[in-house]
């Protein structure tokens, strides 16, 4: 449980769960220039020699830019390291500051367009709020985030992968002019209003502050990433006031996350889900995800390496008499220190559907969700007088869809192979 401000909100788009309150310290809007922009670029190289460390710092400041009212233009300029003679080792790391001129077409007011260089080993710290396009998505990039140069190419790479094992396409509308009120985060600031997604995934990755902390959150339309590896230490320190316990700092950044969050949005998109299915495809997908791109994209093969997977408490174990019961409640009577409940059923039922259906289980069952009136298409939200009704048609769609006895095998299966049995 986490210390500090909390509201109801979503969590994994269909699921009531708590958010944390964004506590980043008030900006003053900043205005867009039609003229001209500067932007000063810093590069901190951390160099052994002969078993000496020394700090190099090389700052630069770009040239202004004129834009015209008929041509908007966007410049990045990077400085490099002084070059090293022969005998002196290579860099251990490099940081650098992105160096942006504000594109007026493309940008908002209160946010820049940059670029990420695809380089693992270059870090990229964010001065002010700015923002990756990619072709499906936007990164949205709160200030003071230490963002690594390929943090985008894995990105593309993990939502082209979950799209292939699902088969679940995404293709944004350009037409979809939905925006997001995002200043509940940042004191009643919003610095990506006026930016238009162009029906695009925005990914917001948030560097809380202040002793509050951000839930990772997500839902068909978009996402919000609070991954603590990316926090600078200013942020860490805010992040590890607010949970209780021993959290110690990762060394690297975990992809587990944002794969888990995009195969919500990637999947939602095509049917509502319940708590416990939501959760579990989200669990053995990530897993799966990461597992099918370590070989090709070493960040991600870092996090193979060292994620720590979890198993989670369901309370109650599940047998062929009550797996049904348990799914159609989808642990909402139960206490909220164990809700956690949900990912360990979900986990476990979406193994098996994926063991006798394969990876089409999932299509398999939204065209079936999808046909049915009675479940609402603006999705599941615990709490509601509607859920209950709603749960009952929906543990009758997966019957529909994968056999009235399903429940009973799953339950069965849990018992032989001693699945979520505590």
């Amino acid at each position: 449980m986490r210390k500090g401000k909390w509201r109801r909100g979503l969590l994994c788009g269909t699921l009531a769960a708590m958010m944390a309150l964004g506590a980043c310290a008030k900006e003053d809007a900043g205005t867009s220039s039609s003229t001209n922009t500067e932007a000063a670029v810093t590069t901190e190289a951390n160099v052994t020699n002969e078993g000496t460390e020394t700090k190099e710092n090389t700052t630069a400041t770009q040239a202004t830019t004129t834009i015209s009212e008929a041509t908007t233009t966007q410049e990045a300029t990077t400085t490099q390291a002084p070059e090293q003679p022969a005998e002196t080792a290579a860099p251990k790391t490099v940081r650098e500051t992105m160096a942006f001129t504000l594109s007026q077409e493309a940008s908002a007011p209160n946010c820049y367009r940059v670029e990420l260089d695809g380089v693992r080993e270059h870090v990229f710290t964010t001065t002010e709020y700015c923002f990756v396009e990619s072709e499906k998505y936007f990164l949205c990039l709160d200030k003071d985030l230490a963002i690594p140069g390929d943090f985008a190419v894995n990105l593309d790479a993990i939502i082209e992968e979950i799209e292939r094992q699902l088969d679940v396409e995404f293709q944004p509308d350009p037409q979809d002019t939905t925006t997001n009120d995002m200043s509940y985060f940042y004191n009643d600031f919003d610095p990506w209003q006026g930016l238009s997604f162009g029906g695009k995934v925005p990914i917001y990755v948030m560097a809380e502050r202040d002793g509050y902390a951000i839930i990772s959150v997500s839902e068909p339309t978009s996402m919000i990433l609070g991954m603590a590896e990316l926090l600078t230490d200013e942020a860490w320190d805010a992040f590890v006031k607010a949970h209780d316990g021993d959290v110690t700092r990762l060394d690297f950044v975990d992809y587990d996350e944002p794969i888990h969050e995009m195969t919500h949005v990637l999947t939602l998109k095509k049917c509502p889900q319940s708590q416990i299915f939501a959760e579990g495809l989200a669990v053995v997908y990530a897993r799966s995800v990461t597992d099918a791109l370590a070989d090709r994209y070493p960040s991600i093969a870092e996090t193979k390496e060292k994620h720590k997977y979890k198993e989670y408490l369901v309370g109650e174990a599940v047998n062929p008499d009550n797996a049904e019961r348990i799914f159609c409640s989808d642990y909402t009577d139960i206490d909220f220190e164990l809700r956690l409940a949900i990912y360990g059923y979900g986990k476990a039922f979406c193994t098996y559907l994926r063991q006798n259906y394969g990876d089409g289980f999932f299509m398999k069952l939204a065209q079936q969700v999808n046909a049915d009136p009675r479940i609402d298409r603006g999705g599941f939200f615990p709490g509601l007088e509607s859920y209950g009704s709603m749960m009952e048609s929906y543990t009758e769609t997966v019957k529909a869809a994968f056999g009235e006895d399903i429940f009973t095998k799953f339950g069965a299966w849990c018992v032989e192979n001693n699945m979520i049995q505590k």
